[in-house]
């Protein structure tokens, strides 16, 4: 059942981002797009794919957080058979990585989203480059966590690393809110 759960819970979040842009209209979040402006511009410009990229960029986090919980409590108790408790655990941190990805790139290629190069001239910039960064690192661990190759007190650690890296990604993202 839990398999089950977590492929609906990965695919559902993905066809929902495919039919958006069928009935979306061309209205830019920022303002009005320019009749210049590419099919990708003003499909992230839409309303409603601002709407399914703050989804799926939030309901990436949620879903790599409870997998990572899951497997933490999985990993804690040595009474537990591992591989097929954890499957379901690591199959919610894949995707949760997969969909926070697919949010954070498309809210990158916003129009009037600020631009990487300005990383040490705008403070907001910096902040969320500097987050980004640690995202990264928590990923990493995060897969670490879920490998089955790995011995079981290296997962645990693995594990503990990426929720404290979730809890300070998710401080610097809410200290960013209050530079803006």
């Amino acid at each position: 059942m839990l398999r089950r759960l977590a492929r609906r819970t990965a695919v559902f979040p993905l066809l929902l981002l495919l039919l958006l842009p069928l009935v979306s209209p061309g209205v830019s979040a920022h303002g009005e797009t320019d009749e210049e402006a590419s099919v990708l511009e003003k499909l992230l410009a839409s309303d409603k794919t601002r709407t399914a990229t703050a989804f799926l960029h939030s309901v990436g986090a949620i879903l790599l957080t409870t997998g990572l919980v899951v497997l933490l409590v999985m990993l804690r108790q040595p009474s537990l058979e591992l591989e097929p408790n954890t499957l379901a655990a690591g199959r919610l941190v894949v995707a949760g990585i997969c969909m926070n990805l697919t949010g954070g790139l498309m809210r990158l290629f916003e129009p009037g989203h600020p631009s990487i190069l300005d990383f040490m001239q705008n403070r907001w910039v910096t902040m969320l480059v500097t987050k980004h960064l640690l995202l990264l690192l928590v990923y990493s661990a995060s897969i670490v966590a879920t490998c089955s190759t790995v011995d079981r007190e290296r997962r645990r650690l693995a594990t503990l690393g990426a929720i404290a890296g979730v809890i300070v990604v998710s401080i610097l993202g809410a200290a960013a809110d209050v530079i803006t």
